[in-house]
């Protein structure tokens, strides 16, 4: 269920994946309260209620599953770093820039500890700490993260990739 409604969520269709979402979420009643499954699916339908601007049930599903997670893996689980980032992009969003770098400041520390220096999500962290830095009016950091973000991105997606072009469009 959660693969669907990530592929809903990926072709647009929020009501869909918000449904499958829902579904596995009610499927999880037999699971421990910690299971990593569930992480999954709160932090999906996170980014679900981010994107269509829910920001408290954002919020509130995002930081459930980064709970689980750092419970599941420690602090510095590739996951943990998922969530941590995600819910950095919202807390800058919203207006709250200094959480915002604290948490995405610690996914891009664990992602660059524990992948090859050339992984498509360490880029990610760098395009929100761009965001960050913009932000903060700090524009020389936001294009230096910017740049090594594109750099990763053209190496390991191809320059022909949707994240390539999102990357030059944030330069």
């Amino acid at each position: 269920l959660n693969r669907q409604g990530e592929e809903a969520f990926d072709r647009g269709d929020y009501h869909e994946a918000e449904s499958l979402f829902g579904q596995a979420l009610a499927k999880s009643g037999g699971f421990l309260p910690d299971d990593p499954r569930i992480a999954e699916t709160l932090n999906n339908l996170g980014n679900l209620y981010f994107n269509l601007d829910i920001f408290p049930e954002a919020e509130n599903a995002i930081k459930r599953a980064l709970v689980i997670r750092e419970k599941a893996q420690g602090a510095d689980g590739l996951q943990v770093a998922d969530s941590l980032n995600d819910l950095g992009m919202l807390y800058l969003t919203v207006g709250k820039v200094p959480e915002a770098k604290s948490l995405i400041e610690r996914a891009l520390s664990i992602r660059e500890k524990m992948l090859k220096a050339d992984d498509e999500d360490i880029a990610s962290s760098l395009q929100s700490m761009a965001s960050v830095y913009h932000k903060e009016g700090k524009l020389k950091e936001s294009m230096a993260a910017l740049k090594r973000a594109l750099y990763i991105r053209k190496r390991a997606l191809g320059a022909e990739h949707l994240d390539v072009a999102t990357t030059y469009n944030s330069l």
